[in-house]
């Protein structure tokens, strides 16, 4: 499969403008961008993630690892 750059974006332009008035008010609570929920991780390879941007009531996402743990970050430790 080949995909021509030029050839999509003289498609994109074919396809034509909204008009320049519209009922999008900024101002408008419904409208305000909100920050994005983080998660941190633990001592000593502390870093930052997003956390995933989709929640769900009845199937809450898991993962068997914390997802901000970087492999081979944990303290070097016995085991026994």
């Amino acid at each position: 499969m080949r995909v021509s750059l030029t050839r999509a974006a003289m498609w994109f332009a074919s396809l034509g403008r909204f008009p320049t008035t519209s009922d999008f008010d900024p101002n408008d609570p419904q409208h305000k961008m909100i920050a994005p929920e983080t998660l941190k991780g633990r001592p000593p390879t502390v870093n930052h993630r997003l956390a995933p941007q989709v929640k769900l009531s009845k199937t809450p996402s898991r993962w068997r690892t914390p997802v901000v743990v970087l492999g081979g970050g944990d303290l070097p430790v016995w085991q026994g």
